[in-house]
């Protein structure tokens, strides 16, 4: 496998737990529910856990069986969970896709109530094309297919304006190479 296509398995660590840290400090509970779309091994949340007084109830979804976690670990497609869950009932949502976040985010932020919390991880690859829903959503098929490349290199604009047609009106991020790291807190 080239290093362009190799996943890796939380880069950028202190980053990401940093994130999850101040977006748990967002929320004025002492126990806090937490829907976690792709678990992996739960060394994320377990790490986090260990970094705060609060409580973390966690829910993970993980398609790779093999992977084993210390949390309450629902393995299957979360494409085909998520919809089942009622996802009302989380503090936060955390959305760390291998790739496109928006998709994810897109149906869920239509099922989750005020003030949840989603955290995502939402990555570009440099040479490959956009996702179809940020196009779409932002700039159109059409305009899209002209000229790839002058888009691909305004992602970040890209993605903003996608989260903002869903209402999203303000988010907590960091770009690292072409990964975006953040959160935002849904405001009806």
């Amino acid at each position: 496998m080239s290093s362009r296509t190799t996943k890796t398995l939380n880069s950028f660590p202190e980053n990401k737990i940093n994130i999850r840290l101040e977006a748990i400090s967002k929320i004025k509970k002492d126990e806090i529910y937490v829907l976690d779309c792709f678990h992996g091994y739960g060394n994320l949340w377990g790490n986090v856990q260990k970094l705060t007084e609060k409580k973390i109830i966690l829910l993970g979804l993980e398609i790779d069986q093999e992977k084993k976690s210390k949390f309450n670990v629902v393995y299957g497609d979360n494409k085909k969970i998520i919809p089942s869950i009622d996802v009302s009932k989380y503090d936060i949502i955390d959305v760390d896709a291998f790739g496109d976040a928006y998709s994810y985010i897109k149906k869920i932020y239509q099922l989750v109530s005020d003030g949840t919390i989603i955290i995502y991880t939402h990555i570009t690859v440099n040479m490959g094309s956009m996702n179809n829903d940020v196009v779409k959503d932002v700039i159109g098929l059409n305009i899209y297919k002209k000229c790839k490349t002058i888009f691909r290199s305004r992602f970040v604009d890209i993605f903003e304006a996608a989260l903002y047609g869903l209402g999203v009106r303000e988010v907590v991020q960091m770009q690292k190479n072409n990964k975006i790291y953040g959160y935002f807190i849904k405001k009806d």
